[in-house]
């Protein structure tokens, strides 16, 4: 578990460090709205694009997404467990599937609240463009 709760830190960590960039260049590019709302969408594109391939990935192939996981993030020999793991008994494969679906719905909806936030900055840069000409 050691090593499921590091993997977990480094996620955090990407995630604030991801947020402060959004952040940060939010801020920058704010007198630039048509072109931050480009960017928001080019990104939210790609993250939900890399969502939906690896939600079917796990959807249609559960066990080779999960051993293909497991074999980029953890050392070889950690993550599999006799039957009479006591942490297959508390974490059965029913319950990675299901919090496999919640993570990439969760990847999902951000990415559609950033398209979101993107189309307004757009739209906005638009209706600007139209009453100054």
């Amino acid at each position: 578990m050691a090593d499921v709760g590091r993997l977990a830190r480094v996620l955090v960590a990407i995630d604030l460090l991801a947020i402060a960039v959004v952040l940060v260049a939010g801020w920058r590019l704010r007198g630039e709205r048509p072109r931050r709302g480009s960017l928001l969408l080019t990104a939210a594109r790609g993250i939900g694009v890399a969502a939906l391939i690896g939600g079917i990935l796990f959807a249609v192939a559960f066990d080779a997404a999960f051993a293909a996981f497991h074999a980029l993030f953890f050392a070889a020999g950690t993550w599999q467990f006799g039957p009479d793991s006591n942490l297959l008994r508390l974490f059965p494969e029913s319950f990675w599937y299901e919090v496999a679906l919640l993570a990439g719905a969760a990847i999902l909806l951000a990415a559609a609240l950033v398209a979101l936030l993107g189309w307004l900055d757009v739209r906005s840069g638009r209706g600007a463009s139209t009453v100054s000409s």
